[in-house]
Order: structure tokens, then C-alpha cells, then sequence
């Protein structure tokens, strides 16, 4: 593909749509709640703090995942840098293309080369093994 290619963004399927909706209030719900008790933190963060994305291949989830973190940028109490792990290498490739390809407002950093905090900035994604 040429530099004046681009992609089509895709559009959400219903279902895409409700778990995108359920993911972003879930973590805006946690991350209030982490914001009133600072204190404890740590304790919300082990009752409340993962969510499951289960859903069968191909049903979309990197794109799920991706337009959710899209979604919360600039909305939560702070800011935020996500840590994205795959289980395999090829993983990692694989789900860096599709979101560079349609999540383009987010910042795909690289973990050997973007170490200066500084340089941070909400929303920005790791996505390593």
C-alpha cells in the first residue's frame, strides 16, 4: 500500500458495538471509583480492576479492544498508558498492524525505544508479549 493509500475505517457490528460500550463504562466506572478511595487503590484494583473479552476468532476483538481505548482517551480521571501483552511474537505484529490500520488515534510505542516517561502521553499503547 502507497503513503496516499489509506484503509476504510471499519464500521462496528451491533454486538462489537454493545461490548465496545460495556468495556469503556466498565473502566470509567473503575476508574471512578479508584479515583474517590485513592487510599484503596490497590484493593479496587484486585476486586474491579481486569475485564474478560471473550469472544470466538474473528469475531473482532483486537478492533473491540482498540476503538474502547480509542474511546477513553482524554475521558478518565488521569492519564493513562496501556500495556497491551499478546501470548506470541507474531501476536504482538499482528495486533500492532490492525490497530495502526483502524484505531489511528491511537499511539503505538515501542517498549525498546520509548522509554523516557516524559514522552508519555494519555492513551499511548504498548503491545508487547
Amino acid at each position: 500500500m502507497s503513503a496516499v493509500e489509506t484503509v476504510a475505517r471499519l464500521a462496528l457490528a451491533d454486538y462489537q458495538v454493545s461490548a465496545v460500550d460495556g468495556l469503556v463504562a466498565t473502566m470509567r466506572r473503575v476508574a471512578e471509583i479508584s479515583g474517590r478511595n485513592p487510599l484503596h487503590r490497590r484493593e479496587v484494583a484486585l476486586k474491579s480492576g481486569a475485564i474478560l473479552l471473550q469472544a470466538p476468532t474473528g469475531s473482532g476483538k483486537t478492533l473491540m479492544l482498540g476503538r474502547a481505548l480509542e474511546a477513553l482517551r482524554g475521558v478518565l480521571p488521569r492519564p493513562i498508558v496501556w500495556f497491551w501483552f499478546a501470548p506470541y511474537a507474531g501476536l504482538v505484529t499482528q495486533t500492532r498492524d490492525a490497530l495502526v490500520e483502524q484505531c489511528s488515534s491511537l499511539r503505538i510505542r515501542n517498549i525498546c525505544t520509548d522509554r523516557e516517561p516524559s514522552g508519555s502521553r494519555d492513551g499511548d499503547l504498548f503491545i508487547q508479549t
